[in-house]
């Protein structure tokens, strides 16, 4: 009994392969926090109700149009709608929400 309990409890936790790589359902928050002093360095990102950091890849190719529209919801606290990475918390995708 305790071994199935055991093996029932691990099963839920644990990842599987296909999944470790897929993208999150979207979120649409407010970025509170950036950290994008370090040009060499991904872009760290906090948004209002989410507990994680993120993480913006500089070589991704659209990292410069998401940067953007990242800084204007810091700036004007408006919601930005994201995916990101399940496995590590890489931003995937942004656009404006509303």
């Amino acid at each position: 009994m305790t071994v199935t309990l055991l093996l029932m409890l691990f099963a839920l936790i644990c990842v599987a392969p296909g999944e470790a790589a897929a993208d999150s359902l979207p979120e649409v928050q407010v970025v509170v926090q950036l950290w994008d002093s370090d040009p060499d360095a991904a872009v760290r990102v906090a948004f209002g109700h989410l507990a994680a950091i993120y993480f913006l890849d500089r070589d991704e190719p659209n990292s410069i149009a998401w940067h953007a529209m990242l800084r204007q919801s810091l700036q004007n606290q408006t919601p930005v709608r994201f995916t990101y990475a399940v496995a590590g918390q890489r931003i995937t995708f942004v656009e404006p929400a509303g």
